[in-house]
């Protein structure tokens, strides 16, 4: 880590937010869905739509890539990917649910290809074997800890409001990692 910039260090501070807010997030709108009363599947066709949106957004991601400064690409993505995850809190019909599953993946999918493109610009040749392995260390780690929150607010969130239901838990903790992915840009902002 010594050697790497000071652009990629704030990178994988940033990127780490975003994923244990993320991982928050993956883990428990599942069970949000099925708490709120949709089916299987219901729910499986909007996490169909997260994937569609990833698709259709990758190609259009690379051409971004060539004509957007990263830093800008990253926050941006990031904030939409959060607004997203938030409008999924908020919204209740299934279209509605799967519009919003299609932005957060197409989002999530201009996040994350911008990563390679990001650490070829900020890293010499011999730094980049070291800087992929740190950015998949500190992501697997930020995942973890993601899970491990986001499995014990809900249960925090009910003996607090003891008035909450299973549904209301999860949708609460289902803002707080989205609000932790939005504080993730913060850091983005801060590359040069």
């Amino acid at each position: 880590m010594r050697g790497f910039s000071a652009n990629a260090k704030i990178f994988l501070l940033g990127n780490a937010v975003a994923f244990f807010g993320m991982a928050m997030y993956g883990l428990l709108f599942n069970l949000y869905l099925k708490e709120s009363g949709h089916s299987e599947g219901q729910i499986g066709s909007i996490l169909s739509f997260t994937a569609l949106g990833a698709a259709v957004a990758a190609f259009p991601s690379a051409l971004l890539l060539e004509n957007l400064p990263t830093k800008l690409i990253l926050a941006g993505a990031a904030i939409m990917t959060s607004v997203f995850y938030g409008l999924q809190g908020l919204w209740r019909g299934d279209e509605m649910l799967m519009i919003g599953a299609f932005f957060s993946g197409a989002f999530l999918s201009i996040y994350t290809t911008s990563i390679p493109s990001f650490f070829m610009r900020n890293s010499s040749v011999e730094q980049r074997m070291h800087l992929f392995s740190a950015h998949a260390s500190s992501m697997m780690l930020a995942q973890l800890l993601g899970h491990f929150a986001g499995g014990m607010l809900p249960g925090l969130f009910m003996r607090m409001a003891p008035e909450l239901d299973f549904a209301s838990a999860y949708k609460t903790t289902l803002f707080v990692g989205s609000g932790i992915l939005l504080v993730s840009t913060l850091a983005f902002t801060k590359i040069q």
